[in-house]
């Protein structure tokens, strides 16, 4: 239980992995605005991750690691256009960093303790107990 809590502990004290992803695009004649879709699939994209851009032909926007398809639409006060050409990107999940040592005390049920500690073996890639005792 101590292993499990101290690895949500660590995965919750990770930094946000959100990236800035910028886009660009050429103007389209009689638009008043864009829309940058983006989902999952290609051509499957939900709901536009950035609405009403007017004026300007680069947006940019926040996404979590995963794998992208978007695409763009021009569009005016009676009209949307069809779906540019689509662009993929992947947005890679950083490694995690090696979990930390930590110290631990089994009580046995004749009232014996065991203590120890555990550290991170990178050549192993994974827990290895570097010390231990048992005591009263």
């Amino acid at each position: 239980m101590r292993i499990l809590l101290a690895l949500a502990a660590l995965l919750a004290s990770l930094p946000s992995v959100a990236e800035t992803v910028t886009f660009a695009w050429d103007a389209v004649p009689g638009a008043t605005g864009y829309r940058i879709w983006c989902g999952p699939a290609t051509r499957s994209y939900g709901t536009s991750q950035i609405t009403g851009v007017t004026g300007v032909t680069t947006a940019s926007a926040n996404f979590n690691p995963a794998t992208y398809f978007c695409a763009a639409t021009a569009f005016n006060a009676t009209q949307q256009s069809a779906f540019s050409n689509e662009v993929t990107f992947t947005i890679a999940q950083p490694p995690l960093p090696a979990p930390p040592n930590f110290r631990f005390t089994i009580t046995l049920a004749d009232g014996r303790q065991i203590h120890g500690q555990l550290a991170w073996s990178e050549q192993d890639q994974g827990y290895v107990a570097v010390s231990g005792e048992i005591g009263k």
